[in-house]
Parts: structure tokens; sequence; C-alpha cells
């Protein structure tokens, strides 16, 4: 699974399907492994893999200063974004039903990666990161492309009302939530509510690329709704080249 806008802008992306699991349960030198191993899928040499120790927060961390080696792989602490201007230095995040978000300027070369789970979206993470690459890197809204990857869909995604009250100062909160069938409950969609963030934004409806793919539903991703506790993660793996 690749965003083919990101791909054609050279931007290498990939979404990770069944078997692979990047849930940390198998101890911390099996996952760096599996990163590894994912990160080569995009058949070129990286110059070091990072990913985030994700908080379900609105940090977004610049890592573009950071050198390592090939194939070496590096934690973030409490972040739920990265963004980079470094080529070939494979950025990855994790998710299950989650919203994986990726933004890039192909003019400044600059990318950012977002796992956006429902808190993270009612804080609006991806404004901030686009807000970050502006202040830090002078990009533009008109150059912006984003992508919204595989996300968990609104008909399997019921939460309470205590999640539709946290979007309460969201004006367009009623475009991304609908009543569910039991009393108190409703339906979230994230898809929409991302995509109307980034149109808030700034971003040109058509530079964002919507992957329509529920984890709920696609037998190949995992999803924490669908398989229970014992739910593993997905990746998004990505890597500016020149």
């Amino acid at each position: 699974m690749q965003a083919k806008s990101l791909m054609e802008a050279g931007l290498y992306n990939q979404v990770s399907q069944l078997p692979d699991n990047f849930k940390d349960n198998q101890g911390l030198e099996s996952l760096q492994a599996a990163f590894i191993e994912f990160a080569n899928r995009l058949n070129q040499q990286n110059r070091g893999i990072i990913y985030a120790q994700q908080v379900h927060q609105d940090q977004v961390t610049n890592v573009s200063d950071l050198k390592l080696r090939p194939n070496q792989v590096m934690r973030v602490a409490e972040s739920d974004g990265l963004m980079s201007q470094q080529a070939y230095q494979a950025l990855m995040i994790k998710f299950a039903d989650c919203t994986p978000i990726v933004l890039f300027d192909p003019v400044r070369r600059v990318q950012a990666t977002i796992h956006s789970g429902w808190r993270s979206t009612q804080k609006k993470i991806s404004l901030k990161a686009i807000q970050q690459l502006q202040a830090q890197f002078q990009c533009q809204l008109a150059d912006l492309l984003a992508y919204i990857g595989p996300t968990i869909d609104q008909a399997h995604y019921e939460v309470g009302q205590e999640v539709y009250q946290a979007f309460e100062a969201f004006p367009y909160r009623d475009d991304f939530f609908i009543e569910g069938e039991k009393e108190g409950k409703y339906l979230l969609s994230m898809q929409d509510a991302n995509r109307l963030i980034l149109e808030e934004a700034g971003i040109n409806p058509s530079q964002i690329e919507i992957a329509n793919i529920s984890t709920y539903t696609h037998p190949e991703l995992h999803s924490a709704r669908r398989q229970g506790s014992q739910y593993g993660l997905n990746a998004m793996v990505t890597m500016l080249v020149d």
C-alpha cells in the first residue's frame, strides 16, 4: 500500500500488511529487526531508521540533524510525529486503528509523518505539524501534499459521549460524527476529521490523497477493534530520495 502522489513527488512510502506485526511484545531487538526489514523493502539504502514513542499527544519532533548509520534504529521519546529534511532517512510510525498522516513539501524537500489517534486529532496534531513546517522550513501551503492512510472506518468506530464532547470547539464537529444506535454513543470518522483539519489549515483539497481503506474491514491490516486484546500493529515508512 502506497500513496501514489507522494511516490511521484519523490517521497517513497509504504504501509505494512499482515503477517507483519510491529508490536513490541517480542522485545526491542525483534522490533528493530522488523523495522530494518520493512524499511529495506523500499529498495533504497537508508541512512538510519527513526520511530517515535507514541503517546497520543501533539508533539512533532524535527529529526533532520540526527546522523545515523545505515540500518541503525533510533526511538524518539514521547512524540507522535516526526519531520525531516534529510534524504534517505527512514521515518516510521505504528498504528492499528489510529490514522497515519504524511505531509510532504516537494519544493523544500521536507517531510512529516504523523500518528493521529482521536486524542491527537482533537489536539490538531496535523495543523501543528504544518505550522512547524512553515516556521522551521519556510514551507508554503500551496506546495504541501498530504496523505491520509488506512484508518478505522466510521461504521466500526463507536465512541462515548466524552469523546464527542472533547471536540466541542470544532465548528464542523457534526461533519465527522453521527449518532450511534445506542444512547450516548457516536460514530467517529477519523478520515473526515483529519481531512477537515488539513483543509482548515489551508491545504488544497486536490492535494490531499486519501487511502479510503479501513483497518477494521481490510483483512491484511491490524485493527485493535477487530482483533481485541491480542491486536497487532501496522507500520508506515516514508523516505525522501534524491
